[in-house]
């Protein structure tokens, strides 16, 4: 875990060094999540079960969507996981 963590940190520093670092950040484990539901219900736990979890996210920005990529997977090879991207409106 540590090893994982040194490297998500190195490749924090490469997007800052590089100027694509916008913002990151990491998430507790899906337990502690509530989901505030539109009638002002509240229950516990995350919206959507299954062995999947959102650890963290990263926000960048890229000069084009084949940047982003190659960004994404410099995450995923950090981190040791799946990195979904996504674009932001």
């Amino acid at each position: 875990m540590q090893a994982s963590f040194a490297q998500v940190e190195a490749f924090n520093k490469k997007l800052i060094d590089d100027g694509h670092f916008v913002y990151a950040c990491g998430l507790t484990p899906p337990e502690s999540a509530q989901v505030v539901n539109p009638d002002a219900t509240i229950t516990a736990g995350p919206a959507v079960s299954g062995d999947k979890m959102l650890g963290g996210f990263w926000v960048i920005e890229a000069s084009s969507p084949e940047v982003a990529v190659a960004l994404a997977e410099q995450g995923a090879a950090a981190c040791g996981q799946p990195v979904e991207l996504r674009p932001m409106q």
